[in-house]
């Protein structure tokens, strides 16, 4: 998510953005990015020029220097947040791309709750206090308090609803609900309805081991061909899950002060 520019960006080898893989590793920094819960902004060219690896994080200096920064033109870097905010399910992007047949794995369980509840902790008082402090990116925290978000997000299922049943092609949407000309096969998988959604903020590990099994029980229901089946002797979907994932993973100590590669 451009926070400059307010909408979403693929960062690419193609584009400059990544040639190595501490630079892979910051682009994916800058996807998964939740403001004011993991760590300062990224900041990106917006146009192809190399990465500048001494913009990537902002210091206390910066950070300064940043709240009077003006809306930058083309050429300039910007902020890089969380897809979350513009483009939470990153089909529109493919679309983009030209790609005609497009597979998206969802989080959350079909049937879960979208529209229709109250701005919560995060978008009410993290987002906003950490957005607040830069003036030149002054919409953002709005964006998340109105859920518009979320509303975004309610369409992608719409959409993705309607390509997943109908088995035809299905008109892309664009920002602000307009239609473009992209048209494209869709296919969705998501945790079986009555799975337990996992909060945004959910720190237990025997919650999130259980969405990992949810998780790959769905892709494998949607997705084994019967020569797998038959490889994995028939098990179902559940049992394999609890292979792959299995409570040893409960016992496994692991040190978040560690980098996961040197």
């Amino acid at each position: 998510s451009g926070l400059f520019t307010m909408e979403s960006y693929t960062l690419t080898s193609a584009k400059g953005h990544f040639s190595s893989l501490k630079e892979l590793s910051m682009c994916l920094r800058a996807s998964m990015l939740v403001p004011g819960l993991t760590g300062p902004l990224v900041t990106f060219p917006v146009g192809n020029e190399k990465l500048n690896q001494e913009s990537l994080d902002l210091d206390a200096e910066e950070k300064e220097a940043f709240r009077e920064m003006e809306i930058p033109n083309e050429s300039s870097h910007q902020p890089f947040a969380d897809a979350l905010i513009f483009e939470p399910i990153p089909y529109r992007s493919a679309a983009k791309d030209n790609c005609t047949h497009i597979l998206t794995i969802r989080t959350r369980p079909d049937g879960s709750q979208v529209l229709g509840k109250k701005a919560g902790l995060y978008e009410r008082r993290i987002a906003r206090k950490y957005f607040d402090e830069f003036q030149s990116i002054p919409n953002i925290s709005q964006f998340l308090i109105q859920l518009r978000h979320l509303k975004i997000y309610a369409e992608d299922i719409l959409t993705l609803s309607e390509g997943g049943k109908s088995g035809k092609k299905v008109k892309i949407p664009t920002k602000h609900g307009e239609n473009c000309e992209r048209n494209a096969y869709l296919l969705a998988i998501a945790p079986l309805e009555g799975a337990k959604e996992i909060k945004q903020l959910e720190m237990n590990r025997k919650d999130l081991l259980k969405g990992c099994r949810d998780g790959f029980t769905a892709c494998y229901e949607a997705l084994a061909s019967e020569d797998q089946r038959s490889l994995d002797q028939n098990k179902t979907a559940s049992e394999l899950a609890k292979s792959v994932f299995s409570d040893d993973i409960l016992n496994t100590p692991f040190d978040f002060t560690q980098p996961f590669w040197e």
